[in-house]
């Protein structure tokens, strides 16, 4: 009895405030015209327009008659029996809601239009209210079937795509005309949850939803027995076809770029402009895509300026298949790439001259015994300074330098940037685990005076043609400026050429270079690295495998010097 006497105070209190709400509506005042709706459009280096959306969401727009005709009847009798009937929402679907106790399966097609343009999914009677107002304008200067088209055009289908025409492309291969009603059945469950019905990620369950939902369809006379039982029949082919409207690095940038936007104080209104304006590159991450696209394994790229403004930051090979981006935000080990990390430490503590033995050898911490072994188990076998040990990426020499430190010479670098990591013998090849965009900081700071700063994506945004933010550069000096300029100047090494048994690391692109730059090269059993930079730029690349597997692919291991060989050629 409580909870029926709860849902009817609700009830009264929702219509109290919804009667005079629509009483004082002016039926003169039109809403905003739907195509010019919170508009952000990002602007690269050189102000070209790379990326644009409206209300944070791209998409390829289509008609109402570029959309199968059981496509549109599948939707409209799963969302909204009664579109062509209400006036943007429903007084039936409410109380049939309120008498049911669900608390969803009340908003019209209308309302959820309204939700997908304008408002958020966070649930309270003031959005509710508002959501309702909104519908009722729509309602009043739009028609039924640009209402409907503009909805099929703004619902998520998952896997990041917006709207039933990229929703058809991706999954089935072909536009929305051409859906059959299997295919628009499997579009359709989508919509109730993405992740649990999409058939990529779940296609056992998007194929049992599909089923049911053809029987239903049969049972209510939208389509005869027939059409159901060859529908019933058809294979659920899933095509992955990625619709060519951005660039992957593109769509990562722009991930980067709205999630910074967040920080920023900046109004909901409608019919504004948001201009942002960012320092990609758009001809470097052709460039370094040209690399990706020819690689199966999981790829990387990250690159910034001098004053750490983002031009690149490529999270995957495939932004539709997976829009997580690991190169900011996942933690691999970063193999040879922390040798640079030790020898800071070293040098600040006066052994940045001091040769080391290159020659197998074991190595007895608390009474254990650890085994180590160079690439290729070649060794100098002799005294070696710590530019030959870069040259080669000499692991006996950095061993040496660990256990010299005290077995902390990686770990006081680490906390110079609040990175706390168990101190041991192995961190000096680079068992460290941490983002690309955590490792180029400190490569940012060897190679200007120890400094680190904050990178950003955004440098400025304009709001209506009206300049609102300039994000300027802020810097903090967290190493020694002197250690740091020694440093870089041994981080040539890998390009040099010595009088050793091994070719240095950078060999395969340095002549290949347009012009000389500093770096380090890294490679594990599932990691390969490359870390460049000049005067002007820090560049990262990583290829692996984000579930963990090993890397044995020549190609792919050398992947990530060639990303940086194509940026540096591209920049300069």
């Amino acid at each position: 009895m409580r909870i029926w006497l709860k849902r009817l105070l609700k009830l009264s209190l929702f219509f109290t405030l919804l009667i005079p709400f629509l009483f004082f509506i002016d039926r003169k005042k039109t809403i905003h015209d739907i195509s010019k709706m919170n508009r952000v459009e990002i602007y690269d280096r050189n102000n070209e327009l790379i990326y644009t959306s409206f209300n944070l969401h791209e998409g390829n727009y289509v008609s109402l008659d570029e959309i199968s005709d059981i496509t549109k009847k599948i939707f409209i009798n799963e969302e909204d029996k009664r579109f062509y009937k209400h006036n943007g929402f429903d007084i039936y679907r409410i109380f049939k809601s309120f008498f049911s106790g669900s608390s969803s399966g009340a908003s019209t097609i209308t309302q959820q239009y309204i939700k997908n343009l304008y408002l958020n999914n966070k649930r309270s009677y003031k959005r509710k209210l508002k959501e309702l107002y909104l519908s009722i304008r729509l309602e009043l200067d739009y028609s039924k079937n640009e209402i409907f088209e503009g909805y099929l055009n703004t619902i998520y289908f998952g896997h990041n795509l917006y709207g039933i025409h990229d929703a058809s492309m991706y999954y089935f291969g072909h536009n929305p005309m051409n859906l059959s009603i299997s295919e628009a059945c499997v579009l359709r469950n989508i919509i109730k949850n993405p992740t649990k019905y999409s058939p990529i990620l779940n296609y056992e369950n998007a194929y049992i939803a599909r089923n049911a939902l053809i029987k239903e369809l049969s049972l209510k006379g939208l389509i005869t027995e027939n059409e159901a039982k060859n529908a019933l029949c058809d294979q659920l082919i899933i095509k992955k076809m990625k619709p060519k409207l951005y660039q992957d690095s593109i769509l990562y940038f722009k991930d980067l770029v709205l999630e910074e936007l967040k920080k920023y104080s900046i109004s909901n209104d409608y019919n504004q402009t948001i201009k942002i304006y960012t320092n990609y590159d758009s001809l470097m991450n052709k460039a370094v895509m040209e690399v990706i696209n020819e690689n199966d394994e999981d790829c990387a790229f990250i690159a910034v300026d001098k004053d750490g403004y983002y031009l690149s930051a490529i999270g995957g090979n495939n932004y539709i298949e997976s829009s997580f981006n690991i190169a900011l935000n996942g933690k691999r080990a970063i193999a040879s790439t922390a040798k640079p990390l030790l020898y800071y430490d070293a040098i600040l503590h006066g052994y940045g001259n001091i040769k080391l033995m290159s020659s197998p050898t074991s190595f007895k911490i608390n009474n254990k015994t650890y085994t180590f072994k160079n690439f290729g188990s070649i060794y100098e076998n002799r005294l070696i300074t710590m530019e030959e040990a870069l040259a080669v990426s000499d692991n006996m020499y950095a061993l040496r330098m660990q256990v010299l430190l005290g077995l902390n010479g990686v770990s006081r670098t680490l906390k110079a940037f609040g990175i706390e990591d168990k101190e041991s013998l192995n961190q000096a090849l680079g068992t460290t685990e941490m983002s690309l965009k955590q490792l180029l900081s400190f490569y940012y700071a060897f190679n200007y005076d120890g400094l680190k700063t904050s990178f950003k994506a955004i440098k400025k945004i304009v709001i209506n043609n009206q300049t609102k933010y300039i994000n300027h550069p802020e810097y903090k000096q967290v190493l020694n400026k002197k250690a740091c300029n020694i440093l870089k100047s041994k981080l040539s090494a890998m390009f040099n050429t010595y009088n050793l048994i091994q070719k240095p690391t950078g060999t395969r692109i340095k002549d290949k270079l347009k012009i000389k730059i500093k770096g380090k090269s890294g490679l594990d059993d599932y990691n390969s690295y490359m870390i460049g930079f000049t005067d002007d730029y820090v560049l990262g690349a990583w290829t692996g495998f984000k579930e963990m597997k090993l890397l044995t692919n020549v190609n792919a291991k050398i992947a990530p010097k060639l990303m940086v060989l194509n940026a540096i050629n591209s920049l300069y």
